[in-house]
């Protein structure tokens, strides 16, 4: 692997303040944002966004449900409705993650990951509402 003080070809010169996390840089992130601005006003680009996140629901609906059923136990059924209430949610989190690592020069990644399992119950999940 290259060392990450290398430019990339067509990038410049990376700021200190920039992380890399899993090898994915704040400029790739800084091009997820440009994309969903433009899906607001690109009638085309909006027909991309949209197919792209009914996947990510699709993926992330399918392993909640799994997980819920595993897990907790529950039937199929209620582990897809469990799995429906989640989705907004998980899908929220891993926005604000993105958009914050774009925006904020001091965004702490390790820090706003360890809030999600702090504050979000995961021990013993709340299934029954």
């Amino acid at each position: 692997m290259a060392d990450e003080s290398e430019q990339r070809a067509g990038e410049g010169p990376r700021a200190e303040h920039e992380p890399r996390e899993q090898g994915v840089g704040v400029g790739e992130v800084r091009q997820v944002a440009q994309v969903w601005g433009q899906a607001m006003t690109e009638p085309g680009m909006r027909e991309i966004l949209w197919e792209v996140f009914a996947d990510l629901r699709d993926v992330y609906a399918t392993h909640f449900a799994a997980w819920a059923e595993e897990r907790e136990g529950l039937d199929p059924e209620a582990a897809r409705d469990w799995a429906q209430t989640l989705l907004p949610v998980a899908i929220g989190l891993g926005q604000g993650f993105l958009v914050q690592s774009a925006l904020l020069a001091d965004f702490d990644h390790a820090a706003y990951l360890e809030a999600i399992t702090r504050f979000l119950p995961h021990d013993e999940p709340r299934l029954d509402g």
